[in-house]
């Protein structure tokens, strides 16, 4: 872990998600908000980039279950006439 901490400050892109994924395994997914948090204060990428960690999938891996509740059912009714949803 102390291995990714040191790489997210030198090229935070490709070391969020393996991150997120440590602490996931780890069973700490309030850790892996709290990378995410302070990468967006600390502007170490672009609204864009951490815009992708906001989807339902990664609410989900995060253990954010009334987020992702509510992202999916504003995605359902929004798209309630598409057979894939």
């Amino acid at each position: 872990m102390y291995y990714w901490e040191l790489e997210f400050e030198h090229d935070t892109k490709s070391t969020i998600e393996q991150i997120i994924k440590i602490n996931y395994g780890l069973g700490q997914p309030e850790a892996a908000k709290g990378i995410l948090t302070s990468a967006k204060n600390n502007n170490l990428f672009e609204k864009e980039d951490y815009e992708q960690y906001e989807t339902m999938e990664w609410l989900e891996k995060r253990h954010e279950w009334k987020e992702a509740l509510a992202s999916y059912s504003e995605q359902l009714n929004y798209n309630g006439d598409n057979p894939d949803y």
